[in-house]
């Protein structure tokens, strides 16, 4: 749940910029003295500018948008309205207009120079000078430029020749899964997740392709997910790896060992596909012919190696097959004497019935005894109960 509600997050707040209009990055440097003439002038500009803006379906962005960047490179004063740091700007803002507007106080007269950048060609698509020397003619002056900027925007050099054929040129990737690897299916290698997301802006795709990417992390289970691009900057969503099976607890209870229970420890050197298991079963052999019956305590402990088959990590449903080797130690309760009988286990076939961080199994094992040494119960041969070999009941908890 808190995995979803973190990919919620991430995408209202990027829905903010990847989905809106098109925006134009307002730059500004003010050299005016007087407070009160700063405080109006700032805000008449701004509002004709957002007015403006608007007529030509652009949003008004401050500089607020890039003061990560300007305090990364030591921008400030006149240095950020200048047409390389401007033009820089706007890529950064990934808008595809700039407007820088100066205003100088020259005691006698205002002076307010506005520039309008194309971003993708580079280059300055218009600009426009003019002076006042009254408040009434300052309130014109800069209306008046401002509406002659924005006017060309629609023209040969603005909006309608920066604006292209409609292509996806941004794909914003988002994980919880810090690192996590994104890969073409080619095995082009497209960057890995940085503070949730992984912005790509270096290729083109046709509106509504249907993409298969791959995706890795260490530590956990490759994967491939389509995507959906259907906006020029879409948000893409990717949903979690699994982490890949390396260690296994397992609890399990074996037929022909019933009044008993067993715990075990895997470690599986090929994740998710390859194990080696130590476990240990401790039970009784109660004795329900006499009233003080002969009662005898066991323990089993066996070290197996297993390889699954055919189905993957990501199945409900799987198969493996073991071999190995085992000891039973005996204590009769009554008596003094040990016993200690060695088998093999030929083969064991276990099917499985696999969750992410559970499995439930049933295996039959074909166990050997060896009958070797003086004390042995088993003797030698195939151990069995009515001609049924043991079958283990087990329940996996997987890390």
């Amino acid at each position: 749940m808190k995995k979803n509600l973190l990919l919620i997050v991430y995408l209202s707040v990027f829905s903010i910029s990847l989905f809106s209009q098109s925006a134009a990055l307002v730059l500004n440097y003010f050299e005016i003295a007087d407070e009160v003439l700063l405080l109006e002038t700032t805000e008449q500009i701004k509002q004709q500018l957002i007015a403006e803006l608007d007529r030509q379906n652009l949003d008004y962005w401050d500089e607020s948008y890039v003061a990560s960047a300007m305090r990364n490179k030591n921008i400030s004063g006149r240095a950020l309205i200048e047409q390389a740091t401007a033009l820089e700007m706007g890529k950064i803002a990934e808008v595809p207009i700039v407007i820088t507007v100066e205003v100088l106080d020259k005691e006698t007269f205002l002076e307010f120079i506005i520039t309008a950048w194309d971003v993708d060609g580079q280059k300055e698509i218009v600009s426009d000078r003019k002076v006042s020397r009254s408040s009434i003619t300052r309130y014109i002056m800069i209306n008046a430029s401002i509406d002659y900027v924005a006017d060309q925007l629609t023209g040969e050099y603005g909006i309608a020749a920066i604006q292209r054929d409609p292509k996806v040129r941004k794909i914003t990737f988002i994980s919880n899964q810090e690192g996590l690897e994104i890969y073409m299916p080619d095995g082009e290698f497209l960057g890995e997740i940085t503070h949730s997301v992984l912005n790509v802006t270096d290729r083109e795709f046709e509106i509504g392709t249907k993409l298969l990417i791959s995706k890795k992390l260490k530590g956990y289970r490759d994967a491939e997910q389509y995507i959906f691009l259907d906006k020029e900057k879409s948000a893409v969503p990717l949903s979690d790896l699994n982490k890949a099976q390396i260690l296994a607890l397992e609890t399990n209870w074996t037929y022909m060992q019933l009044m008993g229970i067993g715990s075990g420890l895997r470690y599986y050197p090929i994740a998710d596909w390859m194990y080696v298991s130590f476990d240990s079963y401790f039970y009784l052999q109660k004795d329900f012919t006499t009233e003080y019956g002969n009662d005898i305590l066991h323990s089993d402990m066996r070290l197996l190696a297993g390889l699954y088959l055919g189905f993957g990590p990501e199945s409900l449903f799987r198969i493996s097959a073991s071999i190995g080797a085992g000891v039973i130690l005996t204590f009769p309760v009554n008596q003094s004497t040990n016993y200690t009988d060695f088998y093999i286990n030929l083969l064991n076939i276990s099917f499985e019935l696999n969750f992410d961080d559970w499995a439930f199994y049933l295996r039959p094992e074909l166990r050997i005894a060896m009958g070797i040494g003086e004390k042995n119960l088993l003797n030698g041969g195939i151990i069995h109960s009515y001609y049924i070999p043991p079958i283990t009941l087990g329940v996996l908890r997987k890390w």
